[in-house]
């Protein structure tokens, strides 16, 4: 058994998480840039990027996104959303 955190975001977090949608991510993220002023084309990094949610609506309003998760099971997930390989994936603390 490892860490807490290594843990609790596997496969049950996918489970339990399920509701969060790309939606309303894309709300949160126009939000957010537009408080940041961020140029088109930014480089973004996405720390703790989970299933790729927030990543993806990046990516979507042009963007150059990483995103970055300890646990290999939910960067599995998105990049399986991610087809076209758009998007930077690393596993990493």
């Amino acid at each position: 058994m490892g860490e807490w955190y290594e843990d609790s975001f596997g496969e049950d977090y996918i489970i339990v998480y399920r509701h969060r949608s790309l939606a309303n991510a894309e709300r949160e993220i126009r939000s957010m840039t537009g408080w940041m002023s961020l140029p088109e084309g930014a480089e973004v990094l996405d720390v703790g990027c989970g299933t790729g949610r927030h990543a993806e609506a990046l990516r979507a309003l042009g963007y150059k996104v990483t995103g970055l998760d300890l646990s290999p099971v939910l960067l599995n997930e998105a990049k399986k959303k991610d087809s076209k390989g758009l998007i930077k994936w690393v596993q990493g603390i």
